[in-house]
């Protein structure tokens, strides 16, 4: 579909197909109002209800995609350290990010989807040679959440700026998942940010407070840790969208004595090349390319760390909810890790001889003291004879 921005010429186009007749026009002209004042209010009634329409703050008919780079700079440097190529779809609350990851050698690229209530972290490896002895061609990890946490991909930072609207429209408190959050249960922050006014209501800017209580002060009480800024952008059919974003994260400097002696950690900078807004966009689980090891997230956690993995066929799409067989292997590994080791019997025993060698070694030193401190009295008594 052709790349093109969509602009108010459209609805300009319909108040010139209402063009009154010539006798409207005369009598419009006798009341002082002409016939292009007539156009343009029409023109202004349609644009304003198109307009008003996708303002509501309803992610139920918001529909675009983009393709970009994303640069990424560490410590205040000018030069990138990389750069990745990517793509990302909005379709409402769900979106598709794919990343191509031309700094990691072995890797063509990494999708992040949020389809329904799950995320799906898609690593995709480079092809393998017909005579590599290689069991799977990808890992994928599955969860519950909203916000991506970052995996290395750094899909987080592209969502934050392109594909976060629902996001935000659903919180009721300043509190956010923090961006570095590395699970989706990390504690949240109380961020502080400002949406853009027109549809989608992207971040315009935000900053993550970070709070590290065994730091000096005034730093223990918290600091400005991660800003994003949104440095331009453009409106395509209503829809306003960034066309180039900086996220910075901010560290104490070592002899800082004020709360804004900070220095740039790493800074991801993010250019938007197209965007566009197709007929329908189809936002679904990542389809593997072959087999994949992964690794199920949603179902509670199992005793003792212990994942939850198993090896897809080939060029399946990812389960929107966890499978038969899976929670099946779920039940039967959790009922065999069930028997904590209070109740484990092997573990009572071994509790059983701590126990007593721990007595044991009490009682004996004890003994070795009573018997030296005795030894003791009996010489001084031999020295006072």
């Amino acid at each position: 579909m052709a790349k093109a921005e969509i602009s108010t010429s459209n609805v300009l186009l319909i108040g010139k197909a209402l063009r009154p007749s010539l006798k409207w026009r005369r009598f419009f002209a006798t009341q002082e109002i002409t016939g292009r004042c007539f156009i343009f209010c029409l023109a202004s009634i349609f644009q304003g209800s198109a307009f008003a329409a996708i303002n509501v703050r309803d992610s139920s008919s918001i529909q675009y995609q983009a393709e970009g780079k994303l640069d990424y700079f560490v410590g205040g440097a000018s030069t990138p350290r990389f750069e990745r190529q990517f793509q990302v779809s909005v379709s409402n609350s769900d979106w598709n990010i794919r990343i191509t990851p031309s700094d990691v050698h072995g890797i063509d690229y990494y999708e992040v989807v949020h389809s329904g209530d799950s995320i799906y972290y898609y690593t995709a490896f480079s092809r393998p040679s017909p005579n590599a002895n290689i069991l799977n061609n990808g890992v994928a990890e599955i969860a519950h959440g909203d916000v991506p946490v970052e995996r290395g991909m750094f899909a987080s930072y592209i969502w934050l700026g392109l594909a976060s609207s629902s996001y935000f429209h659903d919180i009721t408190n300043q509190e956010i998942q923090p961006i570095w959050a590395k699970t989706p249960t990390e504690k949240k922050v109380k961020a502080h940010w400002q949406l853009w006014d027109g549809a989608p209501f992207l971040p315009k800017h935000v900053v993550y407070p970070q709070q590290l209580s065994y730091l000096q002060p005034p730093f223990d009480k918290g600091w400005n840790a991660g800003v994003f800024s949104d440095t331009s952008e453009t409106n395509l059919g209503g829809l306003t969208i960034p066309l180039s974003f900086t996220y910075e994260y901010f560290t104490p400097k070592a002899d800082g004595v004020k709360i804004s002696d900070l220095e740039s950690a790493f800074k991801v900078d993010v250019s938007v090349k197209s965007v566009w807004v197709p007929a329908t966009v189809n936002v679904s689980p990542p389809i593997t390319r072959g087999p994949t090891l992964v690794e199920e997230q949603r179902l509670p956690t199992l005793p003792q760390g212990r994942k939850l993995e198993y090896l897809s066929s080939n060029q399946a799409a990812l389960p929107p909810r966890p499978e038969k067989s899976v929670v099946a292997q779920y039940n039967s590994l959790k009922s065999s890790l069930r028997i904590t080791s209070a109740e484990n019997p092997v573990s009572k025993v071994r509790i059983a001889l701590f126990a007593w060698l721990f007595l044991s070694g009490g009682a004996f030193i004890f003994i070795v003291l009573w018997g030296r401190r005795k030894k003791n009295k009996q010489i001084r008594k031999v020295k006072n004879v």
